[in-house]
């Protein structure tokens, strides 16, 4: 496993800087409510990965190198779609009258690194000075959270990950197909959170609490509602299809099989967690959230290394991955519930 890994690891790692640039580039559409330009550079993307992976890895005989060249060549494409889109939107972005994308790029710089040479008093250069100060001073404390809160999420799945494959080959396999299928209906549910990160931010800033809140309640309701929809299809469809989709081998089929049921149970629940995490972000409440992850990757983390590394087993694992969402659930429910908190509850008007 481990010489494998570290193949598609390598290859993988060419495509790093691809891979930030495409979670720019839709982070800005997203911010703009173009959801459609992401949409079709992902679908091409990864359209061109699916035809690779046939050609490299069955054509070719190629494995698991196939794989990682096809990704990471899907990734790079889709990057440069992203600089192409941007581009294009240079205009509204505040980039206008820059040549090339070259040249959009380092006019964007130009305008927020900048000192302001329109006025000649020196208490309007040392004011617009301190403005991006601290405009800068709160990205990166924005930033922090943000990437603590990514952090934790993916340390402590990765955490799992590490914990499973020390159980065996078997084992980690049997986690990993159930993981990816966990992945899938994360991917779909998270679209409700993604909607609501953009619909609740332009309510916030409009100051429509009502609405805002309106939107939220809404969301909640898709958002649970498409997980028990989409648990009760996998319960169909785990007997005869899942994960018989993905291996033939007997016994990845048991050990995956062992895990499903918690996994499936679990997928209301987590589409609450990401259409609330959604909404929160919509309202920049990111310290509450870094903090909250926090916690409960600390509570996941050591049941995974106290629990189930010693004794445990595949099973054990996915408890604690339930705990962690279980614990997102319940802080990000008290936040969105609280009285005092980023969204108060609906007032009546008249009031």
């Amino acid at each position: 496993m481990y010489s494998l890994a570290r193949q598609f690891l390598v290859l993988r790692a060419a495509a790093a800087p691809a891979t930030l640039l495409m979670s720019v580039g839709q982070g800005v559409f997203r911010g703009m409510k173009d959801m459609k330009t992401p949409l079709k550079i992902t679908l091409w993307a990864n359209a061109l990965n699916f035809g690779l992976d046939g050609v490299l890895i069955l054509g070719l005989g190629w494995g698991v190198v196939g794989a990682g060249v096809a990704t990471s060549v899907a990734e790079w494409v889709a990057a440069v779609a992203y600089l192409v889109a941007l581009y294009e939107k240079r205009e509204l972005l505040g980039a206008g009258g820059y040549g090339g994308v070259y040249g959009t790029v380092t006019g964007m710089i130009t305008k927020l690194t900048r000192d302001d040479r329109s006025t000649s008093s020196d208490d309007s250069n040392s004011t617009n000075r301190g403005g991006r100060k601290s405009e800068l001073g709160s990205f990166v404390k924005v930033g922090t959270a943000v990437v603590l809160r990514t952090a934790l999420l993916l340390g402590t799945k990765t955490a799992a990950s590490a914990t499973a494959a020390r159980l065996g080959a078997v084992p980690m396999a049997g986690h990993q197909v159930t993981m990816q299928l966990w992945i899938l209906s994360s991917f779909a549910l998270d679209s409700l959170a993604v909607a609501g990160q953009a619909l609740v931010a332009v309510e916030i800033g409009k100051r429509n609490g009502n609405v805002a809140r309106e939107i939220g309640d809404r969301l909640l309701l898709l958002g649970v509602g498409s997980g028990a929809v989409i648990a009760i299809v996998a319960t169909i469809l785990q007997p005869g299809v899942i994960p018989g989709a993905f291996t033939d081998d007997r016994h990845v089929v048991d050990a995956a099989m062992e895990i499903l049921p918690l996994a499936t149970v679990m997928l209301p629940i987590n589409a609450a967690v990401y259409v609330l995490d959604g909404i929160l972000v919509g309202c920049a409440d990111f310290k509450f959230l870094a903090l909250a992850m926090l916690g409960a990757a600390g509570v996941t983390c050591g049941l995974l290394f106290n629990v189930v590394e010693p004794e445990g087993g595949l099973i054990g694992v996915w408890e604690a991955l339930a705990l962690l969402m279980v614990c997102r659930f319940i802080s990000l429910v008290w936040r969105y519930q609280w009285r005092y908190g980023p969204l108060p509850p609906i007032q009546d008007d008249r009031t």
